[in-house]
C-alpha cells in the first residue's frame, strides 16, 4: 500500500522522486520475476484508525479472494 509519502513531496521534491523511482524499480523487479504487484493508494489515510483502515483491508481481502477462486 502506498501512503501519501509516495504521492506528495512531504520531505521535498527530490525525496519524492527517490521514493517513486524506488517504487518503479520494485514494480519492474516483480514483473521480471512473474510476481503480480498490486498498488493500493492509501494516501487518504492520514492517521491510522481501525475504522478508517477497514476499507483497505476489504480491498486486500477482495484481491486475495479473487485470486483464490
Amino acid at each position: 500500500m502506498f501512503g501519501f509519502f509516495h504521492y506528495e513531496p512531504i520531505y521535498g521534491a527530490q525525496k519524492l522522486l527517490d521514493i517513486q523511482n524506488n517504487d518503479s524499480r520494485k514494480f519492474q523487479a516483480c514483473l521480471e520475476k512473474g510476481i503480480e504487484f498490486v498498488t493500493i493508494d492509501s494516501s487518504a489515510l492520514k492517521n491510522f484508525k481501525i475504522k478508517n483502515a477497514t476499507k483497505y483491508l476489504d480491498i486486500i481481502k477482495n484481491i486475495i479472494d479473487a485470486k483464490l477462486s
